[in-house]
C-alpha cells in the first residue's frame, strides 16, 4: 500500500509539472463547447466556444476565462459566469427574428479557437462570426484578443497609434494595406483607424480590419502583419516583450 501511495504522489507531481511552465505559470487547458439550434434555411444558430477547463488553477487563468466569456457573449453574459445559459440566450435572441416558421435563411455562426504564441507566454482567441439577419447579404468579422498568461491581463494596442510614434505607426500599417490590397475607402493615412482586432504572432502584430472599416465589402477582411523590428523602428514600445 505504501508503494502505491508513493506512485500516486509522483504521478500527481508529474501532472502538475506538465500543466505548468518552468516559471510556475499554469498553462490553460481548452475544451470546445458547442451549442447548435434551428434548421438550415430557417434560422440556424451555431456557437463554438473555447472554455478553460483548469481556470481554477490560477487567478490569471480565471481572469482570462472570465474576460473571454464576457467579450464573446456581450449583453448575453451574466454576472455569474454561465456559458450554457448565455449561449442559449444568444441563440434565442437570433431565433426570435424568425416568425411563423418562415424560411428566411437567417443564421448566426460563431466559431472560436484558442492557441498560444510567443513561447506559450500569450493566450490568444480567434473568433470568426458569420451572420445574416436580412438585407442584401450577410456579414462576417474576424476578432482576435490576446492575454498575458502570467497576469491574465488583456493586451490593449491603442497606444500604438498614439504618442510620438503614433504617426509613424499609422503610416507603417497604412502603407502595408495599400501595398497588399490596393485602393482603400479611406482617403489617406490620417484617416486610418486603430484596428479593434489585433493578434500577437510569433514575430509581430497582425492588424485586422473588418469589411467596410477601410475598404469596400467585396474586399472582405483585411489583415497585414507588422514585425517587432518594424514597430521598434517607429519608437513604439513592445509591451508584449516586457
Amino acid at each position: 500500500m505504501r508503494s502505491y501511495k508513493i506512485i500516486v504522489v509522483l504521478a500527481l507531481a508529474l501532472f502538475a509539472v506538465a500543466c505548468s511552465k518552468g516559471d510556475g505559470v499554469v498553462r490553460p487547458e481548452f475544451k470546445e463547447y458547442i451549442h447548435s439550434v434551428g434548421c438550415e434555411g430557417c434560422c440556424q444558430v451555431d456557437i463554438k466556444y473555447q472554455r478553460i477547463t483548469n481556470s481554477d488553477a490560477s487567478t490569471a487563468l480565471a481572469s482570462i476565462d472570465e474576460q473571454n466569456y464576457r467579450n464573446t457573449f456581450g449583453r448575453y453574459s451574466l454576472d455569474v459566469m454561465d456559458v450554457e445559459a448565455s449561449a442559449s440566450a444568444m441563440a434565442d435572441g437570433y431565433q426570435s427574428m424568425c416568425s411563423g416558421g418562415d424560411s428566411n435563411g437567417y443564421y448566426y455562426d460563431l466559431d472560436q479557437r484558442a492557441f498560444m504564441t510567443r513561447d506559450d507566454k500569450v493566450v490568444c482567441y480567434e473568433t470568426y462570426i458569420e451572420s445574416y439577419t436580412g438585407g442584401a447579404h450577410g456579414g462576417n468579422i474576424m476578432l482576435y484578443e490576446c492575454f498575458d498568461l502570467a497576469s491574465g491581463a488583456i493586451y490593449d494596442f491603442d497606444y500604438l497609434f498614439e504618442d510620438v510614434w503614433g504617426e509613424a505607426m499609422r503610416k507603417l500599417v497604412y502603407d502595408k494595406l495599400v501595398a497588399t490590397y490596393g485602393v482603400l475607402l479611406i482617403e489617406g493615412v490620417e484617416e486610418l483607424p486603430m484596428s479593434t482586432s489585433l493578434l500577437i504572432t510569433d514575430t509581430g502584430i497582425l492588424f485586422v480590419y473588418q469589411p467596410y472599416e477601410v475598404a469596400c465589402f467585396a474586399a472582405g477582411i483585411l489583415a497585414v502583419e507588422v514585425s517587432d523590428e518594424q514597430i521598434k523602428g517607429t519608437g513604439a514600445p513592445l509591451v508584449w516583450l516586457e
